[in-house]
């Protein structure tokens, strides 16, 4: 998706555009998908709830907040510097998440462990016998 912003702002026809814009809005869909199930799955029981409330906030409000953010940098530059430039800034931000967060990065559906439990030591409380 990011990929697809920052070639959006050097693409200067119609139909590429468009093309740039579907697949964006495919793999949004798609990370979507992706996002809410990691969630599900890597978030200890008794912080689901907190976490989801996040991810919803994040998800909501997100998008408009890049909006704005998009639409100032825009009228200061122009709509392709805007467009480009958040294109490798989110990447730049991917990049430094998977670094970050490599048990994310390294998620097996197949495994039965809880990995950010495990690599980034959170505290769970005290554990049912």
């Amino acid at each position: 998706m990011s990929v697809c912003f920052a070639a959006l702002g050097v693409v200067r026809v119609l139909w590429p555009a468009l093309v740039l814009l579907a697949v964006a809005g495919a793999a949004d869909a798609a990370l979507g998908v992706v996002r809410g199930t990691l969630l599900q799955v890597l978030t200890p029981d008794r912080l689901r709830g907190r976490v989801n409330s996040v991810g919803f906030v994040v998800g909501a409000g997100g998008p408009s907040l890049g909006d704005v953010e998009t639409g100032g940098l825009a009228a200061l530059t122009s709509r392709a510097v805007a467009a480009f430039s958040g294109g490798v800034a989110s990447l730049a931000g991917v990049a430094v998440l998977a670094l970050a967060l490599p048990a994310v990065w390294n998620y097996d559906a197949g495994s039965n462990e809880q990995p950010l439990e495990a690599d980034l030591a959170l505290d769970t409380g005290p554990q049912p016998t």
